[in-house]
């Protein structure tokens, strides 16, 4: 099955953002910047730099912004609390 090219154009680009999450993608950039360079370590290992922010709480439901839900921590340690959400629930790290 082949579709015409004409199908694939599209008249009006999509855009890449709403309006209002792009308000808050430019808030956030701030409260990240912020969270970072008071806690810049990171707060699993206490060992590497924070580079991360790790959401507690699902992001989706109100918590973006919400500063108390953030963790900041190294890539290493953003990467096992996702890969482990069991042992990081347990821990405090998922809520």
């Amino acid at each position: 099955m082949t579709m015409k090219r004409t199908a694939l154009l599209r008249r009006t680009p999509l855009r890449s953002m709403s309006k209002k999450r792009q308000k808050e993608s430019r808030i956030y950039a701030k409260k990240r910047l912020v969270y970072l360079e008071a806690n810049p370590i990171c707060e699993v290992c206490l060992h590497r730099p924070a580079t991360q922010i790790h959401h507690k709480k699902r992001r989706h439901s109100g918590n973006y912004l919400n500063e108390e839900t953030f963790l900041g921590v190294c890539f290493s340690c953003h990467e096992w609390i996702e890969r482990n959400p069991i042992q990081s629930r347990a821990l405090g790290y998922l809520g």
